[in-house]
């Protein structure tokens, strides 16, 4: 059964096209990543969808019950709000009331959709997003996560069977973002709670969702599943352990370049980098090395002999006024005698005249 099924859906803001005759499917239970650039046309088909405006042509079916065929003429209110009380929604900025707590924006809304045991239900909510500590700290004070928080405890108030998120993840610190992925992948297991989530974090889509699609120009380019995302994109990694929560919290420590997501069966698919298939470089061609081209010296004796060894007959004379110079067997350094004795007593061989 579909979720959400959209025909022709489009929408005009003067001459431009938001959204251009686009077709989606949402399956019940699935997460659907909305993907595409700015200004595709993914807010404002979230809109319809949630009844926050009316579509100019094409219709909505949630649930196979159409919402929003083309609005007749004089009703300016859109979608039927009776056939969307089971959507929660949190489309660009949340809407809250900056002057009251987090819990008192809770509460007026649980009141006014008639939820039971709403102080109950919205201390619940607090703790999921992480906000049951704010006690009556105005949401004026709160920064730009926690106001993203308060808005995600906004949309799922009631217990909605459908949850629309624009950029949930904006202003959030890497550890409340984890936790938010986590609640939201909770939420669809525990609950079967479907979601259609838009991001520019590619890679938090990539940890959690099972189906995409891709709009560019307000048009619908593809649908695609998790599987044939992989297929096409490179390889993986697929594991099991007995507390799959707390092996994806220390894998994600351990490898930050990695792709990691939890599957429905309690896996962890792994995704990296270097498992890609990639073709070896082409190789220079080889060039002998210098030293290659330079012949090796020559080997050098072990020891010299007195026998083969020669003098120049012009470097030393035999007259007492120069310095006679002598070698030794010994030693093949060249040792100079002392003044007063111009030859040694015992030399080896005789130098020339």
């Amino acid at each position: 059964m579909y979720a959400i099924q959209t025909h022709d859906l489009t929408k005009i803001y003067g001459k431009k096209h938001a959204v251009d005759h686009l077709n989606m499917t949402v399956h019940e239970g699935d997460i659907y990543g909305f993907v595409g650039n700015n200004g595709a046309g993914k807010s404002t088909t979230m809109k319809m969808i949630a009844g926050l405006a009316s579509p100019i042509w094409g219709e909505i079916e949630l649930y196979g019950r159409p919402i929003g065929a083309r609005p007749a003429r004089g009703n300016a209110g859109g979608a039927n709000a009776t056939q969307t009380h089971h959507v929660g929604a949190l489309i660009e900025e949340p809407g809250v009331l900056k002057a009251h707590s987090a819990f008192d924006n809770l509460m007026m809304k649980a009141l006014a959709i008639g939820v039971i045991n709403p102080k109950e239900h919205c201390r619940d909510l607090l703790k999921l997003v992480g906000l049951a500590d704010t006690g009556s700290k105005p949401a004026k004070k709160f920064s730009l996560g926690m106001k993203q928080r308060l808005g995600l405890a906004l949309a799922l108030v009631g217990t909605p069977d459908l949850l629309l998120l624009d950029e949930p993840f904006n202003g959030m610190d890497p550890q409340a973002t984890r936790d938010m992925r986590q609640a939201l992948v909770r939420l669809n297991r525990e609950r079967g709670v479907t979601i259609v989530i838009s991001s520019h974090v590619l890679d938090q889509l990539n940890r959690m969702a099972t189906r995409y699609g891709v709009v560019r120009d307000g048009a619908l380019v593809r649908e695609i599943t998790e599987a044939q995302v992989h297929e096409s994109c490179g390889s993986s990694v697929r594991i099991k352990t007995a507390d799959p929560a707390r092996a994806l919290a220390i894998l994600e420590e351990r490898l930050p370049g990695a792709s990691l997501r939890a599957l429905p069966d309690q896996a962890i698919s792994i995704s990296l980098p270097s498992l890609a298939p990639h073709p070896p470089p082409p190789q220079p061609p080889q060039r002998p090395a210098l030293l290659q081209l330079i012949p090796p010296p020559p080997p050098r004796p072990s020891s010299i002999s007195p026998a083969s060894f020669t003098t120049p007959a012009r470097l030393y004379s035999s007259s007492p006024s120069r310095s006679a110079i002598s070698r030794t067997t010994s030693s093949s350094s060249w040792v100079r005698p002392r003044p007063n004795n111009p030859r040694p007593a015992a030399c080896p061989f005789s130098l020339p005249p």
